[in-house]
Parts: C-alpha cells; structure tokens; sequence
C-alpha cells in the first residue's frame, strides 16, 4: 500500500475516533501522530514542528490574555449591564445575550464567554419568568457566531490564515472575516428571536432551579440539605469539646462529613458565625456542627461526641444574623473535565481545595447515597461549601468546573477587581496594534500575555493553568498532518477526487461544496481539528480549479464554526445541555436550520464579493 492510502486511513481512522468520542481529544491526536511516524509520512522533525508553530504558541497566549479579562472581572461586569438593558423590555433579552455573548467571544474563547455568562442567563431568565432553555442555546450559538467577527476569535481563523500564508505569502487581515461573521450573527438573532417559538424547546423549567444569585437558603432548598443534614450541639462534658477536627477524625473513623459549624459569641454585641471546619480546627463547648452521612452513621457520630441532636432547618439558619465565614456555591463539571468517571472520593475535591461536596445533582434530581462513592459525569451539579478563598481557587479550575451559583450572602470578591482597567487597556492597545501596525501577530498576543501578568490581571501560578492543553496539544498534533498529506502525495489524491466529482463546476458550486463538508465534519469532530485537515485542501483546489484560495479559505473558517447540530459538536453545546434541560433533537431543530442559513447566506456574501 502507498505512503498516500496509508496516510489517508490513518487520517480516516482518525476522524471516526474523534467522532466515538471515546478518547480525549489530545490523546487521539498524539496517536494519530505517532501513526503518521510509523507509516513514514513524517520525520521527527517535522513531527515536532507543531510545538514551534506561531499558531500554537498564540493559542496559549490567548488563553491567558482571556483570564485577564475574567480574572479582573471585565467579562463579568460586561455580562451584568445586560440585566440594565433589558429590565424594561423582555424583548431585547435575547437579542442583547446574543450580542453580548458574540462580543466577548470575539475576543476570548467561545467556552470561556458561555462559562462566564452562563449564571447570569440563568439569573436573567429567572428575573423575567421565563426558563433557562429558552436562552442558553441561543446564547452558545451566538458565542460561535461571534468567533468569526476577528481573526484571533476561534482557533480555525488562525489555521485558515496560517494555510493562506504558506501558500501565498499573506495570511488573513484581522478583520477579513468581519463581513461574513456580522451577517450570520445578524441572521442567527433574527432567526432565533422570530422563529424561537419553532425552533427552540418549549419552556423547561427544571424543578427548584437556582437563580444566577440564590441565597444559601435556596441552595439548600434545591439540594434538599434540610433531610441530608442534621445539627449536633457540643456540651462541656462532650469528649469533642476541646479537640481539634483531625484528632475527631468524623470521616475517618465514623464516615460522616462535618460540612460547618456554628459558632456562639464570645463578646457582648457580637454576632454568631458559621466557619469552615480545617483539620487544625478546635471544638468548643456551643459550637455547633453540621454534619452530613447516612442516617446511622451520622447517630453513631452524634452518640461518640455526646453531642445535643437539632434538626437543620434551613430557613430558620437564614433567618438568624449570622457571619458567614463560609460559603454555598453551584458548580458544573465541565465538558473536558478529567474528572469525568471518577468518583467524589477519587477526585479529591476536598484534599485539592479544602471544599467539601455536599451533594450532587443530576439532570434535575439529586442523587441518594453517599456523595464521596457517586461517579461523576459531564452535566452533573454539585454542591460545594468552603470558604470564600478556597471557593475562588476552585472556580479557577475552569478546566474541570465551571461556577454557575454562588450564595448571595458572599460578597463579590473578584482578587484582581483593582486591575480591570489595566486588563482592558491590554486588550484595547492588542488590538489597535494588530489593527494599525505590522507587528508579527504571535508576538503581539504574546506580549499581551506578559503585560497581564506582569500588571497583575493574572496571577502568575495562574498561568499554566489556565491554558487548555489538551486543546494545544491536539493543535501541536494535528498541524503535521498537512504535511504529511502534502508530503506523501494524498492530498494531491483528494483534490483530484474533489476536481473529478465537480467535473469543472464554477466557482460557487466548489466553495459550497467545500463549505458543506467542512461544515457536516464539525458535527462529528472538533472545529480546530476540521480546519487543520480542510485549510491545505481548500488551497489545493483553488490552484487546481484556478481560482483565488482566500475565498475557499474563508469557506472553510466559516464553515468550521457552524457546529450548532448537536450537544457534543462543541464544547459549548455541551455546556449548556444540562443547565438547559435540552436533549440531542433540540440541537438538531435548531442547529440545522442555523446551520443551513449560515452556510447560505455567508457563502452567497463570499460568491458575491468574490465572483
């Protein structure tokens, strides 16, 4: 067999994996990488090529230059005004989503936008009586619309540019894609405002759903803690009184959960507080504890510690003047999380963060049975209680969780507030210098980087963190593979193939043509990935067809952002599924006719402009 036809099924093989969705997508990439070896159709040298890409290093930058702006708060604060502009008139509030969420998107990652404006769509629904299910979805769609408004919006505009660049010498401007991009944001609000009632779910009010600022009361309401927890008082003569929570050892030796305690005071005027329990915490005689296990367990607990048993009333708590110490906050399990299949125990939420898990929720119900042995899955809502440093350490981790409702008795407590306006001044001078000057695109975004670290808008053990390698890493992976497909002559196979089956179609039939099957293979694999394997081909064609590469270029940037069909097309789906209470055919009602609009009404703009 040829280097081609074994560069082809490697590459076949590759998308059916990617499509199983079985494995991460790194991993599938890094394979597919290591088969391509194999088979001869690369050197290490060009193996490797993808970790020194410019594409690949400005991803990573741009991970970071989008923290700053959610780090200091911009992204929220942006998020919020939309609450002010819609507060008269319900009309504009997905029209206002929208635009809001495509803006953003503009400038961070389309996951990223959703996951910081998710609680505030669900809080903004809330407010004017309508369910999450008929905004969320707009909204993850229009954060992909709004990747086509700049070149640096998604990671298929910069490889689209990338395969321009090596073909001709000049990539795409910043704002080539610009036109294109505010036409299908313009077509999907206007589709979806006036054929909503057609295309969206009918309201799917999720029973005791939380708004974007619940009290701790409604948290508990939701996860009905009131029957999963009860109160144990601690008297002088108990043998807990004077001991530290580690010498108890309440998980260790009796499998119950010490959630908080509450503490009397100890001065005239004072109020009582509610503090978190560390392993260094000493019990003292009033303090009482919360605590959380099975029934029997939770009596022998109470029997060792001679503890005075109460119920746990929640309203009750909430109507006391208290101090809290500690907090209540909702978080989802991220679409890409590595904690996926692992149980609450295995996870070790509680040793990484020093949060507890009280209780989890799953597609509307909260699950029985001790919480540490649940195995958790993608969508699942847990409950975490901590205090309000190690709550914000745990919404760092974007990559596994993704905050969705926080108590509103915690006060708003953004770390990197005092930088906002150096944040935004960053990104302001970042784009006015894309825009205006001849700088090296990479180095630009990579000096943006360093100036949010270096002014503060985000932390320095920050960093790694925030960059999503296993998307990198599938980028670094997959760019070698056009060329292998260049260097082992397949793609030369293919281009022939789509040149016979056009059979000398003019210039509109093979740039829809190639936008519909970039488009129908971002249903099944990732967009980036889509655009690695499709870019080269495109610039194939239009050498062979005669034609200007840049408008089938575009096509396929375009066309790899139309993947609204189904839940697991983007990571953006995925995140809303759950909180919006959708299944896989709303996806496809509404995703195919976005879809078909988009690719239409774009592609005739480019067949005009280009023609």
């Amino acid at each position: 067999m040829s280097t081609a036809a074994l560069v082809l099924l490697v590459l076949g093989a590759t998308i059916v994996v990617f499509a199983l969705d079985r494995l991460r997508v790194d991993v599938v990439a890094l394979l597919s990488l290591l088969a391509l070896l194999a088979v001869g159709a690369l050197s290490t040298e060009e193996a490797l090529a993808g970790l020194s890409a410019p594409i690949t290093v400005m991803i990573a930058a741009l991970f970071v230059v989008g923290e700053g702006l959610t780090h200091t708060g911009v992204a929220a604060r942006l998020s919020g005004m939309v609450a002010g502009w819609v507060r008269r008139d319900e009309r504009l509030l997905l029209p206002a989503l929208m635009v809001l969420a495509a803006a953003l998107s503009a400038l961070m990652s389309s996951t990223g936008t959703v996951a910081v404006m998710l609680p505030v769509a669900i809080g903004l629904a809330r407010r004017v009586g309508r369910s999450p299910s008929s905004l969320l979805m707009p909204m993850a769609f229009a954060a992909q619309l709004g990747g086509l408004l700049t070149l640096i919006g998604t990671p298929p505009n910069l490889v689209a540019s990338r395969s321009l660049r090596e073909a001709t010498g000049a990539g795409l401007g910043f704002f080539d894609l610009t036109p294109y991009g505010a036409v299908a944001l313009a077509a999907g609000i206007l589709l979806l405002a006036f054929g909503g009632r057609w295309l969206l779910p009918p309201d799917r009010e999720r029973d005791q759903e939380p708004s974007a600022e619940p009290s701790m009361r409604d948290l508990a309401r939701v996860f009905e803690l009131d029957r999963r927890i009860r109160m144990g008082e601690i008297t002088p003569d108990s043998p807990f009184a004077g001991r530290r929570a580690v010498d108890v050892g309440a998980r260790r030796h009796h499998g119950v959960s010490i959630l908080a305690l509450i503490r009397r005071p100890g001065e005239l005027f004072r109020l009582p507080r509610v503090l978190a329990v560390e392993p260094h915490t000493r019990f003292e005689p009033g303090d009482r504890l919360l605590v959380k296990g099975a029934e029997e367990k939770v009596a022998g607990f109470l029997r060792a510690g001679a503890l005075v048993a109460t119920p746990f009333d929640s309203e009750r708590a909430a109507a006391q003047r208290v101090i809290f110490e500690v907090s209540l906050v909702e978080v989802l399990v991220a679409p890409q999380s590595r904690l996926i299949g692992r149980t609450v125990r295995e996870a070790a939420v509680h040793q990484r963060f020093g949060v507890n898990v009280v209780a989890v929720r799953r597609r509307g119900r909260v699950l029985e049975g001790a919480v540490s042995g649940i195995r958790l899955e993608f969508g699942d809502s847990l409950l975490v209680v901590g205090t309000w440093d190690r709550i914000e350490e745990l919404g760092r981790d974007r990559l596994n969780f993704i905050v969705t409702a926080r108590a509103s008795e915690e006060p708003d407590r953004l770390p990197g507030a005092s930088r906002a306006p150096w944040a935004l001044a960053v990104v302001v001078a970042m784009l006015a210098l894309m825009v205006f000057s001849d700088l090296d695109l990479v180095w630009l975004v990579v000096g943006a980087a360093l100036a949010m670290v270096l002014g503060g808008a985000v932390e320095l053990r920050a960093v790694y963190r925030v960059i999503h390698w296993p998307s990198l890493v599938m980028i670094a992976a997959m760019l070698p593979a056009a060329t292998a497909l260049e260097g082992s002559g397949a793609l030369e196979l293919l281009v022939g193939g789509l040149d016979s089956a056009l059979g000398g179609a003019p210039f509109a039939v093979a740039l829809l043509a190639l936008m519909l099957v970039t488009s129908l293979l971002s249903q099944v694999i990732s967009n980036t990935a889509t655009a690695v394997l499709l870019a080269p081909l495109a610039v194939e064609l239009a050498v062979r067809l005669g034609l200007e590469p840049e408008p089938l270029v575009l096509g396929v940037a375009i066309a790899a952002s139309t993947a609204f069909a189904t839940p697991v097309a983007s990571p953006v789906n995925a995140l809303v599924l759950g909180p919006g209470g959708y299944r896989f055919g709303d996806f496809l009602r509404a995703g195919v006719a976005l879809q078909v609009l988009v690719l239409a009404l774009a592609g005739g703009l480019l067949v005009w402009i280009w023609s």
